[in-house]
């Protein structure tokens, strides 16, 4: 029997683990809803026992952001350190660097909300913004591509 509008279907395999599309017509708008190959990937990273990073371009809320993918440890630890607050951010620093070395399953991407960029820029009508670390809800993105938005490369 073939496919049934809004039936979630296995579309890829990422680290062993079965990730799923869900028909564009079964999304309720009021439900948040991950791209889950990006949140896979955000996973894999979080999971990832060195420190990795993997170049992306988003657009979040008609915004373009673009920068490296870190895991949440990564990103806790630089946030920790670069803003002086490392007793207050302790338990968050510990709580993500759990993370690292985790068995890839379904319970570990669906525990997957955030990702996190360093080496950030945020695109304005003036140029660039660079605004380093930048946290932001995977729900809230609406879409995204691989590499760093090239600013005045005159790329057609």
């Amino acid at each position: 029997m073939g496919e049934q509008v809004g039936e979630r279907v296995p579309s890829d395999t990422v680290g062993g683990m079965t990730t799923t599309s869900t028909d564009e017509q079964d999304l309720d708008p009021l439900t948040p809803f991950r791209d889950s190959v990006l949140t896979n990937i955000v996973a894999l990273l979080d999971s990832a026992t060195e420190h990795v990073s993997y170049p992306v371009t988003l657009v979040v809320g008609g915004a373009v952001v673009s920068g490296y993918v870190i895991s949440a440890a990564d990103y806790a630890e630089q946030l920790s350190e670069s803003s002086g607050f490392e007793t207050f951010l302790k338990p968050f620093t510990d709580d993500m660097s759990s993370r690292r070395g985790a068995d890839l399953t379904d319970d570990t991407i669906d525990l997957t909300k955030f990702i996190h960029l360093k080496d950030a820029f945020i695109v304005v009508g003036s140029g660039p913004i660079k605004v380093g670390l930048w946290r932001g809800n995977l729900a809230q993105i609406d879409g995204w591509s691989v590499g760093i938005l090239a600013i005045g490369s005159g790329a057609e």
